[in-house]
C-alpha cells in the first residue's frame, strides 16, 4: 500500500493536510491512491493502458474493492464514474482503462455506474510527458458536464489509473461541481 497521504489530495504525507491543499480550494473532498506508481503497479498500469491488456482492470478493480472494504473509505458513495477519454483516444486504444476499473468496482460494490456524466470535449496531448503547469493548461476546458444530469446531493467516486499532479482530476471535478453533488471522492490505483 502507498505511504500515508494528505486526506484531501492524497499526496504522500504522514498525518496532516499538505501545504498545497491548505492554500488551494480543490473541487473534490478526498483523493486516495492504492499504491505508489512504481515497480509492479507501474508495470500493470502500463500494460493495461498501452499493452492491449484490458483484463488487468478486473484484477485492479478487485484490489480497489478489497482496499475500500478493509478501510471503510467512501462507504457513502451513490455513483461511481471515471475520467472520460476523448473519442479519438478511445478508438486508438480500444477501451477506456479508467472506465473498466470503474465498472469492475461498481459491480463489486453493487453501486450505480454512470459513464454519461462528464465528457471530454478537447483532445489533449498525453499528460505523462508534461510538467505540472503544462498539465494544468493541457486539460483546461477539456471536459464538460452533460446537460440534464441530476447529481444533487449524490456522493460520487471518480476513478482513474494514476494521480500525478491532479490536473485531470481537478478539471473533471470542477465540472462535476456544476451539478451540485454531495461529496466528490477520487480513487486512483497509482500515485506518482
Amino acid at each position: 500500500m502507498a505511504d500515508p497521504q494528505c486526506p484531501i489530495c492524497g499526496y504522500p504525507l504522514p498525518g496532516k493536510t499538505c501545504f498545497f491543499c491548505q492554500e488551494n480550494a480543490l473541487s473534490y473532498d478526498r483523493a486516495v491512491s492504492l499504491y505508489n506508481y512504481e515497480g509492479p503497479t507501474r508495470t500493470l498500469i502500463h500494460y493495461m493502458k498501452f499493452g492491449d491488456m484490458p483484463g488487468i482492470a478486473e484484477y485492479l478493480g478487485e484490489k480497489a474493492d478489497l482496499f475500500l472494504s478493509k478501510t471503510k473509505l467512501f462507504s457513502d458513495i451513490d455513483i461511481i464514474t471515471a475520467i472520460p477519454l476523448h473519442p479519438v483516444r478511445k478508438r486508438q486504444r480500444g477501451y477506456n482503462q479508467a472506465a473498466l476499473l470503474a465498472a469492475h468496482l461498481a459491480k463489486k460494490r453493487k453501486c450505480n455506474l454512470r459513464m454519461d456524466i462528464v465528457k471530454r470535449i478537447k483532445a489533449t496531448v498525453p499528460q505523462a510527458n508534461l510538467m505540472k503547469k503544462k498539465r494544468l493548461l493541457n486539460v483546461l476546458q477539456a471536459f464538460k458536464i452533460k446537460k440534464m444530469v441530476d447529481l444533487k446531493q449524490k456522493n460520487i467516486l471518480l476513478l482513474d489509473d494514476v494521480f500525478t499532479t491532479g490536473a485531470t482530476v481537478e478539471a473533471v471535478c470542477r465540472e462535476l461541481k456544476k451539478a451540485h453533488p454531495g461529496k466528490i471522492y477520487v480513487l486512483t490505483i497509482g500515485r506518482a
